[in-house]
C-alpha cells in the first residue's frame, strides 16, 4: 500500500552499497525499509517492478524490499538510506476476547484469538443478519475471515454487493479495528437507526478486517513488530493480476483466496483500507490514462474526504487534491488489488489511506472512528445509486448475464455485467445523460437512449432480452481432472437445437456414462488416458447446422508423484528457483514446498536456463538436482529427466555450481502441464523420492507447448465484397503497393513485409494483431503478443506475402488468444471469442455472424447472404465514421486514381461511389469497438 512520509531522517544510518552485507541485513527479518532519490518520475515504472514502493514525496521514494528484491535493487546502482522498519518495536495495548466483548471503548488491538472469537460472536449474537466465514488461510494457517451483513443473510438478493477490506499490509492497522467496530455498529444499530437499517435491508455488505494476519501477528497471538509483507516476504498489494503484465508469477495463498472469493461474488463497489498517508486514492494505479468514470471517482472521493474533514481536526484527509488523488499521479504500482478489482471484476474499488501513522496508539483509534464513521456509510450508500435493474429472458422471465455497456463512454473494462443468479446489475455513474446497450449471447442487443442519471438518486431500468442469433456453444462442470472422474457437459447453444453430436479428440478414448451417448444434449463422459482433449459440439436447428470447437478444453492429469521431503534440523534450504517465468524466493526451510500453483510455459525444442540458489548456513557442501517429467508418466525415472545442478559450499544464498543450467525441452515432450521437482541435500546428491534427509524439496508446474503455431483466418471487407467473395481491382489495376502500408500513424507498424510480385487473388494489405488475454473485454495494448502485415485474399483468407502460406507465430499463450484485424479504411475488428486450436493451427472466421466480432453490429456489418464483414468508410483511420472522413480524405482525393485511403470500395478510384454507397450511409451508425 501507499505509505507515510517520514518527517525526519536525522537518526538514520546511510549505508554504502559496497559496505552493505545483504545476508546479515536479512538475518532476522524478511523485509527492510529504505529511501532513495530518483532523477525523473519516469524511473518509477521500472523500479515498481523491483521493490515495493511505499510512498513518493517529489523525487524521494520510500520503499520496502525482501532479500531478493533488495539484491535486484542494488543492481540499479542507486544510492539509498536504510530506515527503521515502521513496525519495529511496536507493542500496542492488546485485548483478549473478554476484554473486547465487555467494553465499548474500541481502544485496543485484539489478540489473534480474540479477533477470531469476536468475529464468530458477531454471528452468534446476530444470526439473522450476520454470517461469518473464512475464504482461506494464510501461510501460517491463520483464517482470512469475512462477515456478511444483510437482512436475508443466507440468500443472494437483488441487491448490490459491497466490500470493505483492511490491512493487507500487515503493519497498517488503523482500518483493522475500525472495520471490527463498523461490523459491531451495523449489527447493534439495525432496527433502531433508520439509515443503517436501510443499508442492511438493501445492500449485501461484506467486511474483511484483516487481509494479511501473518503480517500483523506473525506466527504469534499478539501484535509484535508487524510487517508489511506476508510470511513469505511478499507484498500482497503487488501480487494480483495486473492489467498490463498479467498474472504475478509467485501468487501467494492469501491472494489466491481473495481472487477466488471475488470470482465467486458479484461485487459492485468496494474499498481497500491502508495506512501511512491520508488520502482517497482512485484508479488507475497502473496507467496514466484516466478511468472511464473519472468524474464519478472524483465526486465520490471528495464526498468521502469532505465528510471526514467536517468531523475531524483541521488538516485531516486534506492533502493532495483536498483529500483525493489519482493513483498513477502519486506513483505507479504493478499488481495492486484496486486495479485488479476494477479491471478484472468491473467492481468500483478505491484505496483509502486512512491515517498518516500506520500503527497509531490504541488510545487514538476511537478518534479515527469518529472522523470516518459517516464516510464509511456514505460510500456504502453509493452502491444504491446510478442505473440499476433486472435483466431477464423476455420469454421465460429467467435472469440473464448480460453486458451493460455505456456507449461512447466505456474503456479499460469499465462496463459491467448483470448477475447470472439474480439478473440484477448496477452501473454506477456520475450525473448526466447516457445511451446504454445491453447484450448477451444468443440475444438481440437492446439500446436505451437518453437515460438520465442524477447523483444520490437511482434510475431503474429493467430489460427483457429477446432471443436472436443461432450458434453452437457448451461448457463443462470442470476442465481438468483424472481418469476416474465424470465430466458433465452442458449444451449452451442458441436457436433451439433438436440434434446434437459430440466429438472428443485426444490421446485416449472416452466412455459415455449415466445413460448418455454422443447424441445426448448433456452427456456425461469419462476419459481413459492423461493428456489434453479437444471437444466439438455440432447442433442442428430449424435453420441448419452449427458447430463449436474448443481446443485442448479438457486436461486429464492422473498423477500421484512419490513423496519427497527433507527435515528442518539444519538451515539447508532452497532460497530461489528461476526458470523462464518462474522466479520464486523462499528463504525459510520447510522440508517440502508445494509450489505447483506456480507455473510457466515452455516450448518444445527451445532452451531455457534453470538457476537454483541454496543456503548452506555453514562450512559444508549442499548438492542440488532437478527432475522434469517430460513424458508425463508420473515419475522421474526416464532417461533425460534428471538434471545435476552441482553444489555450493558455505554460501547463505548462492547458485549451485552448474547454474544457470541450460535445459532443452525435448521435441517429444508431452504437451500440457507436468511436474518439475527441485531438491537440495547435505553432502551428497539427492534422489527424486528421498525422504527425511537434511535438505529441502520444492515442486513446480511446467506447461509444455508445441511452440510454432499457424493461423487460419477468414475476414471480409465491405468495400470490395461481391456477394460471396471480394473483388481484386487493386491487384488487377496494379495500384496495390508492394510494401505494407501501415508504417505511419495511427498504426506505426515498422515491419518489413513486402512482395516480390503481387499474388493472384490479392485484395489488399491488412494488419494482424495477436493478443493474450483473459477475455475480449480485457484486450488492450498490454496484452499484445505480435503484429504482422499480411495479405487479404479474395476468398477472405489471410496469407503471408506469397499469398498462399498461412501466418506463423511462436509466442507463448498464458491465457487465451484473441485477434484484431486492422485495415486502412475499414473499421478494425476484434474477435469476440478466443481462437480455437487443433493440431497447432488456430482458427477464426469473422464472416459467420455478428457474434464473432466484439461489440457486435456497433462496429461490424451484415453484408448479406449470411456474410458479415468489416465496415467500410473510415478513410482517416480514426475508428469513427463521421464528417472528418469526407473532409480529410474524400474531398481531397475525389476524382483521383491509385492506392488511396478515400477509395473505400478498393476499386482503385476515389469517386461518388465511395462517398454515397459506403461512407455516407455508414457514418454515425458504426464505430470501432477495438482498443487503440
Amino acid at each position: 500500500m501507499k505509505r507515510f512520509l517520514l518527517a525526519t531522517i536525522s537518526i538514520l544510518l546511510v549505508l554504502s552499497l559496497k559496505a552493505q552485507n545483504v545476508s546479515s541485513l536479512f538475518e532476522n527479518r524478511t523485509e527492510i525499509y529504505f529511501m532513495f532519490k530518483i532523477e525523473s518520475p519516469k524511473q518509477i515504472a521500472d523500479l515498481t517492478q523491483v521493490v515495493s514502493i511505499d510512498n513518493r514525496d517529489g523525487n524521494i521514494i520510500y520503499a520496502y524490499a525482501n532479500k531478493q528484491e533488495f539484491i535486484d535493487f542494488l543492481k540499479c546502482n542507486i544510492s539509498y538510506t536504510l530506515l527503521p522498519n515502521p513496525g519495529e518495536n511496536f507493542n500496542p495495548k492488546m485485548a483478549s476476547f473478554e476484554d473486547m466483548k465487555n467494553s465499548d471503548a474500541w481502544d485496543s488491538y485484539p489478540t489473534y484469538d480474540a479477533y477470531v472469537a469476536l468475529m464468530n460472536q458477531f454471528e452468534l449474537d446476530y444470526p439473522d443478519i450476520c454470517q461469518v466465514f473464512s475464504i482461506g488461510q494464510s501461510v501460517y494457517g491463520k483464517e482470512l475471515l469475512v462477515a456478511k451483513i444483510s437482512d436475508n443473510v443466507n440468500t443472494d438478493e437483488d441487491e448490490p454487493e459491497f466490500l470493505y477490506t483492511s490491512s493487507m499490509h500487515g503493519d497498517e492497522l488503523t482500518g483493522f479495528v475500525l472495520m471490527l467496530r463498523l461490523i459491531d455498529s451495523l449489527l447493534t444499530s439495525y432496527g433502531t437507526s433508520p439509515r443503517i437499517t436501510n443499508l442492511v435491508d438493501n445492500v449485501e455488505i461484506y467486511i474483511n478486517p484483516a487481509a494479511n494476519p501473518d503480517g500483523t501477528y506473525g506466527n504469534d497471538n499478539n501484535i509484535n513488530s508487524p510487517t508489511r509483507f506476508n510470511a513469505n516476504g511478499v507484498d500482497l498489494n503487488r501480487n494480483f493480476p495486473d492489467m498490463l503484465t498479467g498474472q504475478y508469477p509467485n501468487t501467494q495463498p492469501e491472494t489466491f483466496a481473495f481472487m477466488s472469493f471475488a470470482e465467486n461474488r458479484h461485487f459492485v463497489i468496494s474499498a481497500n483500507i491502508h495506512g501511512g498517508a491520508e488520502v482517497c486514492n482512485y484508479p488507475w494505479d497502473r496507467i496514466v490514462d484516466r478511468a472511464a468514470d473519472d468524474d464519478w471517482w472524483q465526486y465520490v472521493c471528495h464526498e468521502y474526504a469532505d465528510t471526514a474533514q467536517l468531523y475531524s481536526p483541521s488538516g485531516y484527509l486534506s492533502g493532495f487534491n483536498d483529500g483525493i488523488t489519482n493513483g498513477y499521479d502519486w506513483y505507479d504500482i504493478d499488481g495492486g488489488r484496486q486495479d485488479y478489482m476494477n479491471f478484472f471484476h468491473q467492481c468500483r474499488e478505491f484505496t483509502l489511506e486512512i491515517s498518516s501513522t500506520k500503527m497509531p496508539n490504541a488510545s487514538s483509534l476511537p478518534n479515527y472512528w469518529n472522523y470516518n464513521k459517516r464516510s464509511f456509510l456514505n460510500y456504502i450508500e453509493q452502491g444504491l445509486y446510478g442505473v440499476r435493474g433486472i435483466v431477464t429472458d423476455a420469454q421465460s422471465g429467467l435472469p440473464l448475464e448480460a453486458e451493460v455497456y455505456v456507449l461512447n463512454h466505456e474503456e479499460d473494462s469499465s462496463w459491467v455485467y448483470s448477475d447470472p443468479v439474480t439478473g440484477n446489475y448496477h452501473r454506477l455513474l456520475n450525473a448526466g445523460i447516457y445511451n446504454i446497450r445491453f447484450s448477451a449471447p444468443c440475444y438481440q442487443d437492446q439500446v436505451f437512449n437518453n437515460v438520465s442519471v442524477a447523483n444520490h438518486n437511482t434510475t431503474m431500468l429493467d430489460v427483457q432480452m429477446v432471443i436472436g442469433a443461432e450458434a453452437a456453444d457448451f461448457y463443462a462442470n470442470k476442465t481438468s481432472g483424472t481418469t476416474n472422474e465424470s465430466f458433465y457437459f452442458y449444451d449452451n447453444s442458441c436457436g433451439n437445437p433438436y440434434e446434437w453430436e459430440w466429438t472428443f479428440t485426444g490421446p485416449g478414448n472416452v466412455t459415455f456414462t449415466e445413460g448418455t451417448n454422443e447424441n445426448s444434449q448433456n452427456p456425461v463422459v469419462q476419459f481413459d488416458m492423461n493428456g489434453s482433449y479437444t471437444v466439438e459440439l455440432s447442433i442442428t436447428t430449424a435453420s441448419g447446422s452449427f458447430s463449436e470447437i474448443k481446443s485442448n478444453y479438457i486436461s486429464i492429469i492422473d498423477c500421484e508423484y512419490c513423496n519427497s521431503y527433507g527435515n528442518m534440523s539444519y538451515e539447508i534450504s532452497i532460497t530461489l528457483v528461476e526458470f523462464n517465468e518462474i522466479s520464486n524466493s523462499s528463504a525459510k526451510p520447510s522440508g517440502y514446498g508445494d509450489y505447483t500453483y506456480i507455473s510457466t510455459t515452455l516450448n518444445q525444442n527451445e532452451t531455457y536456463d534453470l538457476t537454483v540458489n541454496v543456503n548452506t548456513d555453514g562450512s559444508y557442501t549442499v548438492h542440488a538436482f532437478a527432475w522434469i517429467d517430460w513424458n508425463h508418466d508420473c515419475d522421474f525415472n526416464d532417461s533425460g529427466e534428471a538434471y545435476d545442478l552441482g553444489s555450493v559450499y558455505n554460501t547463505p544464498n548462492g547458485p549451485t555450481s552448474n547454474c544457470p543450467l541450460s535445459i532443452i525441452v525435448p521435441s517429444d515432450a508431452q504437451t500440457g502441464p507436468t511436474r518439475m521437482r527441485v531438491s537440495a541435500k547435505y553432502n551428497s546428491d539427492p534422489s527424486s523420492c528421498a525422504t527425511n534427509f537434511d535438505g529441502e524439496v520444492e515442486d513446480y508446474t511446467l506447461i509444455i507447448s508445441t511452440g510454432t503455431k499457424e493461423l487460419d483466418l477468414t475476414v471480409f471487407l465491405e468495400g470490395p465484397f461481391n456477394g460471396s467473395g471480394m473483388n481484386t481491382d487493386l491487384t488487377n489495376s496494379t495500384n496495390l503497393t508492394i510494401s505494407q502500408p501501415y508504417n505511419s500513424a495511427p498504426w506505426n507498424y515498422p515491419g518489413p513485409e513486402s512482395m516480390g510480385s503481387i499474388p493472384s487473388g490479392t485484395v489488399d494489405w491488412v494488419l494482424v494483431e495477436l493478443h493474450d488475454a483473459l477475455n475480449a473485454a480485457s484486450v488492450n495494448s498490454g496484452t499484445l503478443l505480435e503484429r504482422r502485415a499480411a495479405l487479404l485474399m479474395s476468398d477472405g483468407s489471410v496469407a503471408d506475402t506469397d499469398g498462399t502460406t498461412k501466418l506463423l507465430f511462436e509466442q507463448t499463450i498464458v491465457n487465451q488468444l484473441f485477434l484484431i484485424i486492422r485495415h486502412r479504411n475499414h473499421l478494425d475488428v476484434l474477435s469476440a471469442n478466443p481462437l480455437t486450436e487443433t493440431g497447432g493451427t488456430y482458427f477464426y472466421n469473422f464472416s459467420t455472424g455478428e457474434d464473432k466480432a466484439f461489440g457486435g453490429n456497433f462496429g461490424f456489418k451484415d453484408l448479406g447472404g449470411g456474410f458479415w464483414g468489416m465496415v467500410s468508410g473510415d478513410a482517416n483511420a480514426d475508428g469513427l465514421l463521421d464528417e472528418n472522413d469526407g473532409i480529410e480524405s474524400w474531398n481531397m482525393e475525389s476524382g483521383e486514381s491509385g492506392y488511396l485511403n478515400s477509395d473505400v470500395n478498393l476499386n482503385g478510384q476515389s469517386n461518388n461511389q465511395d462517398k454515397n454507397d459506403y461512407w455516407f450511409i455508414n457514418r454515425g451508425i458504426y464505430s470501432s469497438q477495438t482498443p487503440n
